[in-house]
Parts: structure tokens; C-alpha cells; sequence
């Protein structure tokens, strides 16, 4: 008889693509979840001479630099709030990825976006950073919180990531 598994081991196992002795295992990524303060990363692709693989898969949203009231970049003062929100914006037309903008109905904060949108189905896999992401966990949806330099290594183009598929080591 096969030992019964908890909600997130099925989520896990399901998404292996290699698993090693050491016990890490390289897991497939359905989703990404970002805010304005990652628009840096998309530089340090583009300098390092790398792009998105599968950009249909990551979803961003300003929500950390934006004013409450702010529904256009005008309505943001200019400086670094500003440069963060254009940054998100303008490499999600160079990049091709999902950007729901100040203007977009679907725009809000990432956390609640994932959810509210779709994007954090049960059963999938998923990254982002904000901690609070945990909320989501309880939905069935598995999520691996990353810093900007996890971020980069998922999201670069396949020759750098394994054999072509959207993936990230995860140490269990």
C-alpha cells in the first residue's frame, strides 16, 4: 500500500522535472508573480544578453510605489517612485510579459492580484517575493519566495536553465 501525501507533496511531486541524491529537485515554475521594484532585474538580463523564457508566464503589477491616488505616472512625483513604476512598465514592452498598469482594472497589489486574476491556480507552483505570498498556500497554490538574483536565474532564457524548460533549483 502507498503512503498517503499531504496537499503539498503532490503539488511538489508533480512539478519535478530532476531529482537529485543530495535531495534538491529541480521544479517546474507555472507562474511569477513581480512588483515595480523588480524593474533593475530586467537590466541585468538584458546586459548579461539574456530574455525571458515563456514571458506569457510572469505577471507584474505596480503596487510598492505607487500613491493610493495614483491612477496615471503622472499622478506619481517624480523620482525613484516614478522610475520604478516607468522601469516595470517599459520592460514589460520590451520584454513581452503580463503588466496590468495604473490604467488597467486588474491593477493592484501583487498579492491580491494572483488570486483575484487567476494566476495562482491550486496546484500550481509559483514565485514571488513578498512574504505575505504565504496567505495563498492555504488555497493549494505552492509558492517559493525569491530574492532579485533567484528571480534573474528563473526567468533567463532556457540555455541557461536546464534542458529548455521554465524551472529554478529548490533545496528540500
Amino acid at each position: 500500500m502507498t503512503a498517503s501525501k499531504t496537499l503539498f507533496q503532490k503539488i511538489f511531486d508533480r512539478h519535478v522535472v530532476l531529482e537529485r541524491d543530495s535531495g534538491d529537485a529541480l521544479l517546474y515554475i507555472d507562474r511569477h508573480l513581480i512588483h515595480d521594484l523588480h524593474h533593475r532585474a530586467f537590466a541585468t538580463l538584458k546586459a548579461n544578453g539574456q530574455t525571458i523564457h515563456r514571458p506569457e508566464l510572469l505577471f507584474g503589477t505596480p503596487d510598492h510605489s505607487v500613491p493610493t491616488t495614483a491612477r496615471t505616472l503622472v499622478d506619481i512625483p517624480q523620482g525613484e517612485m516614478r522610475e520604478t513604476v516607468s522601469g516595470l512598465e517599459a520592460a514589460a514592452k520590451e520584454m513581452g510579459f503580463n503588466h496590468f498598469d495604473l490604467t488597467d482594472d486588474r491593477h493592484g497589489i501583487v498579492h491580491v492580484v494572483g488570486p483575484e486574476q487567476g494566476i495562482t491556480l491550486p496546484g500550481l507552483v509559483w514565485c514571488a517575493v513578498t512574504p505575505i505570498h504565504r496567505l495563498m498556500e492555504p488555497l493549494g497554490a505552492s509558492h517559493s519566495g525569491s530574492g532579485r538574483q533567484k528571480y534573474n536565474t528563473s526567468w533567463q532564457n532556457p540555455k541557461n536553465c536546464g534542458n529548455g524548460d521554465h524551472k529554478i533549483c529548490v533545496s528540500t
